[in-house]
């Protein structure tokens, strides 16, 4: 296309810039391709084409020149799939010069080749103007077919990228690459040999499964090959490792990080499942292996390790940070282990085990110094040890019983001993409060043991003792007992987005200093029982706050109220949410459960002031949100206003309810907050 302009004023002239068409595709299917004429720009001046218009000859004859234009252009490179499709392997933005030359040298991809003569491949074109050039690239793999797996989202070949060129035609542009993007590949398989006393053992890498196994005649299966020099070790990417299975007629002399930094592993087998010739008596042979350090390091992901408990470690002097970080492993297998020779080193060694539930020990293994005693979610008062059903302690109590100085004594067979979610608060002076988490179906218990002991506890917040090992998000419903004396309450429960049950009639808070935001935020919270609950608005002079304790609880449906309870003030309104739509006045009533009392949410918070209320008795009364009832109660608690049908019904629950609110004064116009009903 064409289109004119006029110079700068001095000129008085026109000129013409034609641009070329380009030819530039963005689907993966057809890569972009860019014509040797892409972007060329030429100024021609123009006959003269109007009586106003001043002839070219009345300038100067010189050529006439655009300045320099700034630009980008993209490199893609791809990879060819079994199937035929591409992927998209990374893709780079770079700086250049409208006119100028773009080039890009190929990537090295461990296992695939840089096709050049594959269809749409483009190394160099000219710089078209506003980011329009791309250069697409395409890679093959080298020898087998890819199979036909899922592609791993973590999956990183080794690679070394080399740069990609814009010259510029006069004065080049520094090239700014943008952050590479890296599509998953789909796993290669691929394998080898190992060598000298380890000939007759095979590697393989096929969907994500690393597979050691002996062939041949099964005579060299001793494995000398040491860390980084593990073959497979430069062929995969430990990110895309998911499983790994391995013969048990193996023999290894070392395991120094074999699978460290195998973020994405979670399971490995050492009996060998599926492997031809493999016995359920054959072991994977451990015994001449001085070096366990870092074996499963940073094994994040990794839950179960078949075939652990055989191990022969009777020979290990270096454990250290061997299990450390494996953060998913629920179960530690040490049935036949022996760790406790005097020069064994084995700092680390079960550090970050954060969820081991099961252990199984012998008396030759030593626990003291290898970290297992520094878990945070496996703390003190973060759960039980129990054995035989039995409570044995805590994981610090484990550690110390199986110490340099007391393992020989522990029972010489494996011990299995098993983590439960259920301790004590460190506060109690009798560690008499206890509390414990069933997973199964949500529910946090707090109770006391014994009656004639200490009740009090005075842990904060986020000094709960559940907090180190269970995930609030799973709680759903709380249930207390025996009547546990807290100093405070602020926040106990705030933000818990599962919670809908509260039954806190086993709380004894007459001496409880805070209610601040107690339930703040826990939005799906539906019922709650405060039966017995004796609230003070002060103690000793200091105002007792409750503030924000309901905040945010939009879905109550049934409130359980003690006569001592105090609502002013804690949030419960008529306008507990931004809407209004939650708990208003014309979205329901509370209706008092076996009784003739209904009112709105700020009726019923009036019913619990902090002087109290003498009409109520000593009785606790359950309340039920009646959703859709519109109506409510004068000053007058015995007085009241039901609006339905289009009618408005005012009645009374006693003979002799008097109500003094005038004509602008009417209950059922607004709330109490000056809101419409």
């Amino acid at each position: 296309f064409t289109c004119k302009f006029a110079l700068p004023q001095q000129s008085n002239s026109l000129v013409t810039i034609a641009f070329a068409e380009e030819n530039v595709s963005g689907d993966p299917s057809e890569p972009g391709e860019t014509s040797e004429a892409e972007d060329k720009q030429e100024v021609v001046p123009e006959e003269e084409t109007s009586d106003d218009a001043v002839t070219a000859g009345n300038i100067p004859d010189e050529k006439v020149e655009q300045p320099v234009q700034s630009t980008t252009f993209t490199v893609r490179h791809w990879i060819v799939n079994a199937d035929g499709s591409v992927s998209l392997y990374s893709e780079t933005t770079l700086a250049g010069t409208v006119g100028g030359t773009a080039t890009a040298a190929a990537m090295q991809i461990d296992g695939f080749a840089f096709d050049d003569a594959h269809e749409g491949s483009c190394t160099s074109a000219k710089i078209g103007a506003e980011g329009s050039t791309t250069l697409d690239l395409y890679y093959v793999a080298l020898g087998d077919d890819l199979n036909n797996s899922e592609p791993k989202t973590n999956d990183e070949p080794e690679q070394k990228e080399t740069d990609n060129v814009a010259s510029e035609p006069d004065d080049p542009a520094n090239s700014t690459p943008s952050p590479v993007r890296h599509a998953p590949l789909r796993a290669m398989a691929s394998g080898g040999n190992f060598a000298g006393t380890g000939s007759d053992v095979s590697w393989s890498f096929s969907g994500g499964t690393l597979t050691l196994s002996v062939g041949g005649a099964a005579t060299n299966v001793t494995i000398e090959e040491k860390a980084d020099f593990l073959p497979w070790k430069t062929k995969v990417s430990p990110t895309s490792v998911i499983r790994a299975i391995i013969d048990p007629r193996i023999k290894v002399t070392d395991l120094h990080t074999w699978f460290s930094g195998y973020s994405e592993l979670t399971a490995i087998d050492f009996k060998g499942t599926g492997i031809a010739g493999v016995s359920d008596t054959d072991k994977f042979d451990t015994s001449a292996v001085a070096n366990f350090s870092t074996m499963f390091y940073n094994c994040s992901k990794l839950q179960t390790i078949t075939g652990l408990g055989e191990f022969d470690t009777a020979n290990g002097t270096n454990f250290i940070d061997m299990f450390n970080g494996c953060a998913a492993l629920t179960t530690l297998d040490l049935s036949e282990w022996n760790t406790a020779r005097d020069d064994a080193k084995r700092t680390g060694m079960f550090a970050g085990l954060s969820s081991i539930r099961t252990i199984i020990v012998p008396n030759t293994v030593i626990l003291e110094g290898t970290g297992l005693d520094t878990i945070a979610s496996r703390g003190t008062t973060a759960g039980t040890m129990v054995q035989g059903g039995t409570d044995f302690g805590s994981m610090a109590d484990l550690v110390k019983a199986y110490s340099i100085t007391n393992h020989a004594s522990r029972p010489a067979d494996g011990t299995t001993y098993t983590f439960e979610l259920r301790s004590y608060f460190d506060s109690n002076k009798d560690k008499n409060v206890v509390w414990s988490f069933d997973s199964s179906n949500g529910i946090l218990s707090i109770a006391v043991k014994d009656s004639n002991k200490s009740k009090a506890v005075t842990e904060t917040a986020a000094e709960l003792p559940w907090l180190a090992s269970v995930d609030y998000t799973k709680i759903n419903s709380v249930v207390v007992s025996g009547g546990v004396a807290p100093y405070t309450l602020a926040s106990w429960f705030a933000n818990y987005i599962d919670l809908t049950k509260f039954d806190g009639s086993g709380f004894d808070v007459c001496t409880t200093v805070s209610y601040q935001n107690l339930f703040n935020g826990s939005k799906y919270l539906r019922s709650v029982n405060l039966d017995g609950w004796d609230m003070k608005d002060s103690i000793g002079g200091t105002k007792v706050p409750r503030d924000g304790m309901f905040a945010g609880c939009i879905a109550l449906d049934s409130l359980t109220l003690g006569p001592k309870v105090i609502l002013a003030g804690t949030g419960l309104s008529n306008h507990i949410d931004s809407e209004g739509t939650s708990l208003s006045a014309k979205a329901g009533t509370w209706d008092l459960k076996d009784g003739v009392w209904f009112g709105t949410t700020d009726n019923l918070v009036s019913r619990y002031p902090v002087a109290g209320n003498a009409n109520l008795g000593d009785h606790s009364y359950i309340y039920v949100w009646h959703l859709g009832q519109i109506g409510g109660r004068f000053a007058n608690d015995d007085a009241w206003w039901r609006y339905a049908d289009n009618t408005l019904t005012l009645g009374a629950d006693t003979d002799d309810a008097i109500v003094s609110e005038t004509a602008d004064q009417q209950p059922w116009l607004k709330d109490a907050a000056g809101t419409t009903i």
